[in-house]
């Protein structure tokens, strides 16, 4: 009988240990996995955006001068009738607030001038591409956009660093409109002009692509974005807060985290949470 007792004490102490240790296992499992779906959220955000801002400002000019302001260059586009989508629009990369981020870029077309061109500002001028643009990346500004009203009717050329609003096409023939005086070189790659809107919404990251389409959901679960431009520095730097799939009776994530500033709001630290952070030099 006392053997037998012994026996039964101690497989009730191995099969508390097998429990408590398959307890912890699997809390240590959903853990890394709810914080690997955050992150993983948190890096598509991030990637989408770099994508984008590694060509900000590209072709562009900046704030300075009435001859280089960035405004000046887009007069048309800023101040036409899409201009109150596009007031934020100081310069190629603008930070609203903290949490919105309004970026100016270029996206290339793989199309290159075939010739030289002399370019006076205002005067229009025929360049010749390699091939013939994408008509859904592109489009006649004067005639189907009343004059410059879409970022559809703008194409930068980085070699030659300004603007030109597009006045026609005709096949790989391009009538352009430039704002300053220069001179673009034969080999020179057109790229398309892009306005976007970045920022968070009901734990949604959403991109709008301004004057083409609507606010376009991205990605989900992202509880908030923080966006920092050093304008001095050429430096923006992107924090993303994003949480896992699992809500959590009890709050299973600290107040604060390295890389975001501030605290965490109470409801979201029922969620395993990340925080991916990165800074880009833009271009211009």
């Amino acid at each position: 009988m006392v053997e037998l007792l012994i026996a039964m004490v101690i497989l009730v102490i191995v099969a508390g240990s097998a429990l408590m240790l398959a307890s912890t296992f699997s809390r240590h499992f959903v853990q890394s996995s709810e914080l690997s779906t955050a992150r993983q959220r948190g890096i598509m955000a991030v990637t989408y955006l770099e994508n984008r801002i590694l060509q900000g400002a590209l072709g562009m000019p900046g704030s300075g001068s009435a001859e280089t302001d960035f405004r000046t260059a887009f007069n048309e586009l800023l101040t036409g009738p899409s201009s109150a989508d596009l007031s934020g629009f100081i310069q190629a990369v603008n930070v609203v607030g903290d949490n919105e981020l309004l970026l100016a870029y270029s996206m290339p077309s793989g199309l290159f001038t075939v010739t030289s061109n002399d370019c006076n500002a205002y005067e229009a001028v025929t360049v010749t591409l390699s091939g013939t643009p994408d008509p859904t990346k592109i489009s006649d500004s004067f005639e189907t956009h009343n004059f410059a009203n879409s970022t559809e009717g703008w194409v930068t050329f980085p070699s030659f660093g300004r603007a030109f609003s597009v006045e026609s096409i005709l096949g790989s023939d391009l009538t352009l409109e430039p704002r300053l005086d220069g001179y673009l070189s034969e080999n020179s790659e057109m790229y398309y002009v892009r306005f976007l809107r970045a920022y968070v919404s009901n734990e949604t990251f959403y991109a709008e692509d301004v004057t083409r389409q609507s606010p376009q959901p991205v990605v989900k679960g992202i509880i908030d974005c923080q966006f920092s431009w050093d304008f001095d520095e050429g430096l923006l730097t992107v924090a993303i807060l994003a949480r896992g799939d699992r809500r959590n009776g009890s709050m299973v994530s600290p107040e604060t985290l390295a890389g975001w500033d501030g605290n965490i709001a109470d409801d979201a630290r029922h969620y395993y949470l990340s925080v991916v952070r990165r800074g880009w030099r833009v271009r211009n």
